[in-house]
């Protein structure tokens, strides 16, 4: 895991239990991807969406039986987009490191894609409410729409507009950072009013989250 949150031990301490929950996940799935699987998780950056996840239920009723999972499902969905992402822009390298279709090819992308996205789902359909299942579907719905169908549709386009690319982020990190809030703080019975706040302000963070991501990629 990254040293990001090495000075905040206890969110440190419960991203280690949410890598071991998808661990468990993970070693149920073909051996085909297994490992490429396990390499994904233990090298799988700062865990920011997880930990918005867990940082918003301390404002309510805080569950680690539930909380934890809800996290390791609001991570795998954000490694299963990732995953589609590289397909998509036919990616050798993000973040400084090969993409898995460029190390292992389209094939193993597509079936390691699929699986995160199904592993996320069942983690989802155990541990919150269908409000929020609908919800979820609601924002992959919008990644897939917005995000991943809009970018392959536009990729020759040169005359993308500032707009175009805020609706382009805001469908991408905005969508699942504000999502990784809300259901963190609904799940542990923040209150509608509370959980949307919240949510604002992850979506808020996801946007600025993005556009520096972008400028330090240029």
């Amino acid at each position: 895991m990254d040293k990001f949150w090495d000075k905040n031990l206890e969110i440190k301490n419960k991203l280690t239990e949410v890598v071991k929950i998808m661990e468990r996940r993970i070693k149920n799935s073909n051996k085909l991807i297994r490992d490429i699987l396990l390499d994904m998780i233990y090298n799988s950056g700062k865990m920011l969406r997880p930990a918005f996840v867990i940082l918003a239920a301390k404002f309510g009723k805080y569950d680690k039986k539930k909380i934890l999972p809800l996290a390791a499902a609001v991570k795998m969905l954000h490694m299963a987009t990732l995953v589609h992402d590289g397909i998509i822009d036919n990616a050798l390298i993000k973040r400084s490191k090969p993409t898995i279709q460029a190390e292992y090819g389209k094939d193993y992308a597509v079936f390691i894609g699929d699986f995160l996205f199904s592993q996320s789902f069942l983690l989802l359909s155990d541990n919150i409410a269908i409000v929020n299942l609908k919800k979820v579907s609601k924002v992959v719905s919008r990644i897939c729409n917005k995000r991943e169908i809009t970018q392959f549709e536009s990729r020759y386009d040169i005359n993308i507009t500032i707009n175009d690319y805020l609706k382009r982020i805001a469908a991408k990190t905005a969508a699942l950072f504000a999502l990784s809030f809300y259901v963190g703080a609904y799940e542990s019975r923040c209150g509608e009013e509370l959980s949307k706040v919240l949510g604002s302000i992850g979506y808020n963070i996801g946007m600025v989250f993005q556009i520096i991501d972008d400028i330090l990629e240029k």
